[in-house]
């Protein structure tokens, strides 16, 4: 059932005090204006109609009885607010004009009350076309405690310094801790060489080492803790063992740092 409001207009007043209300980003919500004389009702019957809405962004919506989003009864116009109508909140006027061919019988002015939404379309975006859990998962995938094993070639040093391509780094390291560990074999010869990452890059490691290494070295590197488009969001991930947030284990669970409240799909 769509939410109606009813509003009483007389064309010889040239000002509603009655505001209309609704919520950034609905659509559907209606509101019939009924018209009368002089408290009268006017009989509709060959008159045009036109409504004008003036949106905080300065962008204006003109609508007519030739539309769908206007309807004229008897003595009564309904029009069915549009997500174009209320993509801004605020104080937004429009003016209702009644005219009898080309000639304005009444024009009368009021105001609808748009109250700003919660979450604003632009607060969570997908990048992809997806929505937010295709794009946590793609976050998860690419950026969020992935282990990823390299190698530092033996003839890949140039003065004691090696740059490797690593998927998912990203160059700003407080958005990003970057863990580095040998792996079992290797570990004795990259302490002795002193190896140590100076630097990420996007999408890369730099490394550097005291003495250059006679042999490949194979490392881990393990990405966590990015600071994402999405906001201040963790994602807490079991893939064994459940954690008392997960129904079974794989499951990927979202909660923002200031709530409580875990979400799960």
């Amino acid at each position: 059932m769509q939410n109606l409001q009813k509003i009483k207009i007389d064309i010889l007043n040239n000002k509603s005090y009655e505001y209309v209300y609704t919520k950034q980003y609905d659509k559907g919500r209606q509101v019939q204006f009924t018209i009368t004389e002089n408290g009268t009702p006017l009989t509709l019957t060959g008159y045009s109609i036109v409504f004008s809405l003036k949106k905080s962004d300065d962008t204006v919506i003109i609508e007519n009885d030739d539309s769908d989003n206007i309807t004229v009864s008897a003595n009564y116009i309904t029009l069915t607010l549009t997500d174009e109508m209320t993509a801004t909140s605020g104080k937004l006027p429009y003016q209702l004009s009644i005219l009898d061919g080309e000639v304005i019988v009444s024009t009368v002015t009021g105001h609808i009350i748009c109250e700003k939404a919660v979450v604003q379309n632009d607060d969570v975006k997908s990048s992809s076309g997806g929505n937010l859990i295709e794009d946590l998962m793609e976050l998860y995938d690419n950026n969020i405690f992935q282990p990823r094993r390299i190698c530092l070639t033996a003839n890949g040093w140039n003065n004691n310094e090696q740059t490797v391509q690593v998927q998912g780094v990203v160059p700003e390291e407080q958005n990003q801790l970057v863990s580095i560990h040998p792996a079992n074999g290797y570990i004795e010869p990259y302490a002795e060489a002193e190896v140590y990452c100076s630097e990420q890059l996007d999408g890369a490691l730099v490394f550097k080492c005291t003495t250059t290494p006679l042999q490949d070295l194979d490392v881990y590197v393990i990405t966590q803790g990015i600071d994402s488009r999405l906001g201040n969001i963790a994602i807490i991930y079991s893939s064994v063992e459940p954690t008392p947030y997960d129904v079974n284990p794989g499951d990927l669970w979202i909660t923002d740092y200031g709530e409580e409240e875990v979400v799960g799909e």
